[in-house]
């Protein structure tokens, strides 16, 4: 027996992300996704970026449970919206609009989605974003653009943090770099440890451009 599917089973959410999009971008607001594995440093990013930024940023924190991002947000006096997923593993466009109707979006430069810990299911929803930067760290191995391509070739920019823990690993920075850029060639890859508030202004600067270019559209 064969069942043939005559529409696209993501086309929903793809419009619905597709409408997501051209209201930001009436807004002129730059929603970026932040994608990569648990413990990868996605709110430690979001944090140090918060620091040394003067735009005016709002956060979706995605989680399977718990509101604990969501606090170490609101501490910063960030204006944060909490997701819960109660066990799936990715977030997608309806939730995102919901969590949208929290904020003064015309208040509003930024949106980061930290989103569900994950480098599978995450990669093949698309959420209206105009970024998606995938974090990983030193801790996970520089294997991981061969084991999941899908999200590394679906991203804009690679984060590779906790620099400052290379040492104590057999991480290889250039094996982590080659491997990228042979699955994506054009990609941005900034270095960086959260903990020690290193290249945030590299990747400021990176994301100011991208900003400028989306408003000059």
């Amino acid at each position: 027996m064969r069942i043939h599917l005559n529409k696209d089973v993501h086309a929903c959410h793809n419009e619905k992300a597709l409408a997501i999009h051209e209201t930001l971008k009436q807004k002129n607001v730059t929603l970026i996704n932040l994608v990569g594995s648990p413990g990868s440093g996605k709110t430690s990013l979001l944090e140090c970026l918060i620091a040394h930024s003067s735009h005016n940023i709002g956060v979706i924190e995605g989680d399977l449970f718990t509101d604990l991002d969501h606090q170490r947000i609101m501490k910063l006096g960030i204006p944060s919206y909490q997701l819960n997923t109660s066990g799936a593993c990715h977030l997608e466009p309806n939730s995102i609009e919901e969590a949208l109707k929290n904020f003064h979006l015309d208040d509003l430069d930024y949106i980061f989605i930290d989103n569900i810990g994950n480098l599978v299911c995450t990669a093949s929803f698309y959420l209206g974003e105009y970024l998606r930067i995938c974090v990983t760290s030193t801790t996970e191995g520089n294997d991981k653009p061969y084991k999941y391509p899908k999200m590394f070739f679906t991203s804009d920019i690679v984060v590779l943090n906790k620099l400052d823990l290379a040492p104590y690993t057999n991480f290889s920075i250039a094996s982590f770099d080659e491997a990228i850029h042979q699955i994506h060639p054009e990609i941005h890859v900034i270095h960086t440890s959260c903990t020690k508030n290193d290249n945030s202004h590299e990747l400021w600067k990176l994301l100011e451009e991208y900003h400028a270019r989306k408003s000059s559209i």
